[in-house]
């Protein structure tokens, strides 16, 4: 099942149901979990009521609060309308695009620094002559 509002519902189901004063442990998150991956693509939302409840509930009145659950979250998402995946297209157009950008500034970057004329060095004794520690400082010759 990958409609892309699966798991975003069953975060709700699963607040809601905790929020009721029901307990779930972890194991029952991987269960779902596990059982929303393995489920068939045309899964009808409706039928996770029933696949759903044996995981979490123990008691006739565990699986009546869990259906109220259950019907109270379905009715705030629409799983009828696929939501639009045209965005992540544009998205990843425009990472594109500002890669290529830095990679041009990047080469004119490097094109400039490797174009760019180096002053000379001056050779070590002009710089030695400059400043002397022994005659500047301590007065020998």
């Amino acid at each position: 099942m990958t409609h892309p509002q699966t798991y975003p519902f069953i975060a709700a189901l699963l607040a809601a149901y905790k929020a009721s004063g029901k307990p779930l442990g972890v194991d029952a998150h991987l269960r779902i979990t596990h059982l929303i991956e393995s489920l068939p693509e045309k899964t009808d939302i409706n039928h996770l009521k029933t696949l759903i409840a044996p995981i979490i509930v123990g008691t006739p009145q565990q699986q009546a609060d869990f259906y109220a659950a259950f019907d109270r979250t379905l009715a705030h998402f629409d799983f009828e309308n696929t939501p639009s995946v045209s965005a992540p297209k544009n998205w990843k157009k425009w990472i594109k695009w500002e890669i290529l950008l830095l990679a041009l500034l990047l080469l004119a970057w490097l094109a400039k620094s490797w174009l760019t004329p180096k002053p000379p060095a001056a050779p070590l004794r002009v710089f030695k002559h400059i400043v002397d520690v022994d005659r500047d400082f301590y007065g020998k010759e």
